[in-house]
């Protein structure tokens, strides 16, 4: 167990590029360098979202950690392939950082006229 627990509330879309106008999107976890953790757990589950979907998690995705926990967001096109995966961005989370605002996790600049993904994640301390 570690010392410090974060939930994960939603995330949202705040821009996205895929070329199909919807991005497939799931979540890797891991925490002080352990084993990651896929959320959805389902190996080929994603989230569609499009710019302006938020997908609400409400709890279901507790992450705990005594340093560090790194979530990556990926999106998937290929349901047959897991390896067939595009990188979205990523949010670190650090002990004793007691952030209150969402993180935002992007694959470029995180300016609004870019043409990369952004999204913001919404997360709440667990005691």
């Amino acid at each position: 167990m570690g010392a410090y627990k974060i939930s994960i509330d939603s995330i949202t879309c705040l821009s996205q590029k895929d070329a199909k106008g919807v991005a497939e999107v799931w979540l890797l976890a891991q925490s002080d360098g352990g084993p990651p953790v896929r959320y959805p757990h389902a190996p080929l589950s994603a989230q569609n979202m499009d710019e302006g979907d938020t997908w609400s998690i409400d709890g279901d995705l507790v992450l705990e950690f005594d340093g560090c926990c790194n979530l990556t967001i990926y999106e998937q096109d290929f349901n047959i392939d897991i390896n067939a995966t595009d990188f979205l961005g990523c949010a670190s989370f650090t002990s004793g950082a007691n952030d209150a605002n969402d993180k935002i996790a992007t694959n470029g600049s995180d300016s609004g006229d870019s043409d990369y993904s952004k999204f913001a994640i919404s997360f709440s301390w667990v005691n």
